[in-house]
């Protein structure tokens, strides 16, 4: 096992000790400094299966292990092994196995400092570990950028995947019923830049903004479904309005109106509208205000046989890209629907895999 460092004493450049510190059994590591190959490299090591006959491998040092980051890495260290005619090797705190497998197709062994890595040379040995946690997580975590108002960013992309500038996807997301900051925006997209979902680009007639679009569609799905988490509820109503269907939505929507509230139906009542789905004759929906929603309703609190379940909560997602039918009603999007039916029961799961399949083929 690797010695344990400290994030704190945690170099931005390569030292001595990061050197000391490594090891990757079974292989064995010899160090030196990079004195005679231009200087280009951070260090060489010369690296053995059986401690007799070595290889060396030219090392280049990152901290930063985001993709981004190690995709440049990656160029930069390919492109100087073919120079040098030695094998590259690049080294950061932390590569998770999904790094690892990126690494290894494009040729490119790597190790990190918890003790994952993986080493190839072709006709010799190849070694492959990974599984070790990362030591070097930030003691104050990053913010999840797919929960929260911050998640809209993510969304918007999914519903559209180009923007002129930063403020056009700001107005994006205001147009379906969001306020997500500037600040908060771009810190949003930093992040999905490095993560290479999103990518930044000049514009020649706008030198000072930056286009934006989506690379990754499916990768942040995948993101924005690990992360999801159902509103907060202050409050909620179960029971019976004795009102047909139609007229209790047209009710619901009246009241939310001159109540100054908002409402939305919630991804399980929305379901049907994007795949097959057997429900039961209940209305849920979420509102700001339940003593709004209710005002003046013939409404009895009851579990048994209900026709409305009302659910009341301050979160903006969960009013995100309202979708109102030809009355006005507004249901959940698809994209809002799959994220709470993924989150379900097993039946609802499966039903929220046909929704996906449709998302992705409108992508």
């Amino acid at each position: 096992m690797n010695k344990k460092i400290l994030q704190e004493q945690l170099p931005d450049k390569w030292t001595q000790d990061i050197a000391a510190s490594l090891e990757f059994a079974p292989l064995t590591l010899r160090w030196s400094l990079s004195s005679g190959l231009n200087r280009r490299w951070d260090a060489l090591v010369k690296i053995s299966e059986d401690a007799e006959q070595y290889v060396t491998l030219g090392v280049e040092y990152n901290s930063d292990a985001s993709p981004q980051r190690i995709a440049l890495a990656s160029m930069q260290a390919r492109e100087w092994a073919q120079n040098d005619r030695i094998l590259p090797l690049l080294v950061s705190p932390f590569l998770s196995e999904e790094r690892l497998i990126e690494l290894e197709k494009n040729k490119i062994s790597a190790i990190d400092l918890c003790g994952n890595g993986i080493v190839m040379v072709p006709g010799q040995f190849y070694v492959f570990r990974s599984g070790y946690p990362n030591r070097f997580t930030s003691s104050r975590p990053l913010k999840n950028i797919y929960r929260g108002v911050s998640s809209l960013a993510a969304r918007t992309f999914l519903l559209r995947h180009r923007y002129a500038e930063i403020r056009d996807l700001q107005q994006e997301i205001a147009r379906r019923g969001g306020d997500v900051s500037l600040p908060t925006l771009s810190k949003v997209i930093c992040e999905l830049e490095q993560e290479l979902i999103v990518q930044r680009s000049r514009q020649p007639d706008k030198p000072q903004s930056r286009a934006l679009r989506l690379l990754q569609p499916t990768k942040l799905l995948t993101n924005l479904e690990a992360s999801y988490v159902f509103p907060k509820i202050d409050r909620s109503f179960v029971g019976k309005v004795a009102m047909e269907p139609e007229v209790l939505r047209r009710a619901l929507q009246e009241n939310a109106r001159v109540g100054g509230s908002r409402m939305i139906a919630t991804g399980l009542s929305s379901a049907g509208r994007y795949a097959t789905l057997a429900m039961e004759n209940t209305l849920y929906v979420y509102t700001t205000s339940l003593d709004a929603l209710l005002s003046g309703l013939p409404a009895t609190a009851t579990s048994r046989f209900p026709n409305l379940n009302i659910q009341q909560t301050q979160d903006a997602t969960a009013f995100f890209d309202p979708r109102p039918d030809e009355d006005g009603f507004p249901w959940a999007s698809a994209l809002t629907t799959y994220l709470e039916l993924m989150h379900g029961e097993e039946r609802l799961q499966q039903t929220a895999t046909q929704i996906r399949e449709t998302l992705l083929a409108s992508m």
